[in-house]
């Protein structure tokens, strides 16, 4: 049941986060830009934290950092930029659906490479995540789907299933907070190397840049420790699909603060996601 609620609150910071990144773009910060740092200042921010509070946690084994490196560049920087490629070519609603068929791929990889059963229930919830995911990509008024949009679409969801296989592993040794540390670093040192500098960064506005902490400790930091510490407990196919919930969340939160419309599909598309992690919480005990 902790492993759940851990995953459920991941998600609602990530579904408050998105509100307030939409509130961001609409001040005209680019997406990009917007990634970059928060991946730079989430890094700065845990490095702070953890030398003034919890030294341990910054220290790993020389043998471990071509692991982490591998963890971020492929996990980390892989999910962020073309998760965003996937919206610039589609639209958010689009690309967040996209993203989390990763539940799928996260099933497919432990039962062949790990050989971890795939129970009736786990099908039943994942069918039911991807159902109710669908419902909000239909409620967009562009429903149109370019092949670029969909192909960014999958290797985001790669790189989501990646980081919560792969991460899994380090979750055995090292602190969620040592995981979140080395990946946000490396992907943020990546991803800095590929993109060119964008000199916008100095006019920013004070509220950007308060927007932006606060979307590197609670949509990034606090939100991926709850996500881990949840996959540390539940399957990553488990904590995947609970955190489908995310775009329902986003919906409701936009509801009430952003004013904007809750349609009857989504209603549904939430009900169905919200059946399909009651379903695993109360039937698939192979967790």
């Amino acid at each position: 049941m902790i492993g759940y609620f851990l995953t459920i609150g991941a998600a609602t910071l990530w579904g408050f986060g998105g509100c307030v990144a939409k509130f961001a773009f609409n001040s005209s910060i680019d997406p990009l830009l917007f990634v970059k740092i928060r991946l730079v200042m989430s890094f700065i921010l845990l490095l702070i934290y953890l030398s003034v509070f919890n030294k341990k946690h910054i220290f790993i084994d020389k043998s471990d950092i071509s692991y982490f490196l591998i963890l971020g560049i492929f996990g980390m920087s892989t999910m962020q930029l073309f998760y965003l490629l996937a919206i610039k070519y589609t639209n958010v609603s689009t690309a967040v659906f996209l993203q989390y068929t990763s539940p799928v791929l996260m099933a497919l990889y432990l039962y062949f490479f790990e050989r971890y059963p795939i129970s009736i229930s786990k099908i039943i919830a994942i069918v039911l995540s991807l159902i109710g995911g669908a419902c909000f990509v239909v409620n967009m008024t562009e429903t149109s789907l370019k092949f670029q949009g969909f192909f960014f679409g999958i290797l985001a969801a790669l790189g989501m299933a990646f980081i919560s296989v792969h991460g899994r592993k380090s979750l055995k040794k090292y602190s969620p907070l040592t995981l979140i540390f080395y990946s946000t670093g490396f992907a943020a040192v990546f991803i800095n190397i590929i993109t060119p500098f964008d000199t916008k960064i100095f006019n920013l506005t004070t509220l950007t840049w308060f927007i932006l902490i606060y979307f590197s400790i609670f949509s990034t930091i606090i939100p991926y420790f709850l996500y881990f510490k949840g996959v540390s407990i539940i399957t990553p196919t488990n904590a995947g699909i609970t955190a489908c919930l995310e775009p329902f969340i986003a919906s409701i939160i936009a509801f009430f603060w952003l004013k904007e419309g809750l349609s009857v599909l989504q209603i549904i598309g939430g009900s169905l996601i919200v059946s399909g992690v009651v379903i695993l919480q109360k039937f698939d005990k192979l967790t």
